[in-house]
């Protein structure tokens, strides 16, 4: 898929097991027996458990065919955020400090790269956003009626490399998901007279026979990392039918910024922040100056610096 050239998590156990020692009292009319020093009670291994991805649910499969994606991709609300995780980041040796080419080229092509890594994988850093121009290849009127997230599953954090490119966010915000939620569904996003309201209570997408239509949609994500396709349920010729989309060949994929912002830190719990403030990227990369020919660079940023420079904790 052309990706849009603009910009988806497990606790921890730690148990302290401690062991309780003997004391011993003589008389102090005859000399102590020699008493020998109890052996140290065996302390248990204990290790924190391994992260496993969740099962998937919200299963939903293609049943019709009539809506053609022409264009379309994912990236984060405030930029081109995103993780590549410790099994491809070797892929990637564009992904360096030093200038980026932007568009017009050469191996450190940024939009290149973005486009790349999110075949091989990568996460959405931050809250996602996903807009695609879809088209309606029969020769019928569709009315589309729901789109939801489906085939979801809650990942472990990536680690590997945050690159911060920033810049060329998107802004759409025809309706809101929460990615957070068991079940999320579209909601009227903030800012609207509806807002909040399930968003398909009071609208329909219409596309007429051989039309086009734009989806704009806008996903929150401040607890953990998801991976997701959307659904689209229609009705054409008094038939209804889905089709899913994915982010290509692969499911769209996002991780919560790891210093949630102001609004994000309200919803989380002390333990949901520890668990955030306590991971670790392998690598980070951030923007440094404009070169010399006003092309943007990336910096290396050591990762403790860059989670300890966190303000909303």
């Amino acid at each position: 898929m052309n990706s849009f050239k603009a910009r988806l998590i497990a606790a921890g156990c730690v148990l302290t097991v401690s062991a309780a020692g003997c004391t011993h009292r003589v008389s102090a009319s005859k000399p102590a027996p020699t008493i020998p020093a109890p052996a140290a009670a065996p302390q248990p291994s204990v290790e924190t458990p391994a992260c496993h991805d969740s099962a998937v649910t919200s299963v939903a499969r293609n049943t019709g065919e009539s809506l053609e994606m022409l264009m379309g991709g994912s990236a984060a609300v405030d930029g081109m955020n995103f993780v590549l995780p410790t099994s491809v980041r070797s892929q990637f040796p564009e992904v360096r400090a030093g200038e980026v080419a932007g568009s017009s080229g050469g191996p450190a092509d940024l939009h290149t790269a973005y486009d790349r890594a999110f075949n091989a994988g990568a996460f959405v850093y931050g809250h996602p956003y996903f807009n695609a121009e879809l088209r309606n290849s029969s020769r019928q009127a569709v009315t589309i009626y729901d789109i939801r997230p489906v085939n979801l599953r809650t990942l472990c954090l990536p680690s590997g490399l945050l690159a911060m490119y920033g810049a060329e966010g998107g802004d759409s915000e025809a309706m809101e998901f929460d990615l957070d939620a068991d079940r999320p569904i579209a909601r009227v996003p903030p800012g609207e007279d509806e807002a909040g309201l399930p968003y398909f209570q009071s609208h329909m997408i219409e596309i007429a026979a051989a039309d086009t239509s734009w989806l704009d949609m806008t996903f929150t994500l401040a607890k953990r990392a998801r991976s997701f396709d959307v659904a689209i349920s229609y009705a054409s010729g008094g038939r209804k039918y889905v089709q899913v989309l994915k982010n290509g060949s692969q499911p769209f994929r996002a991780m919560p910024a790891t210093c949630p912002a102001a609004d994000d830190r309200d919803h989380l719990s002390d333990l949901d922040v520890q668990r955030l403030a306590a991971h670790r990227f392998d690598e980070v990369l951030v923007q440094g100056e404009l070169s010399s020919q006003g092309q943007p660079t990336m910096k290396e940023e050591d990762p403790n610096t860059f989670a300890a420079d966190c303000v909303t904790r």
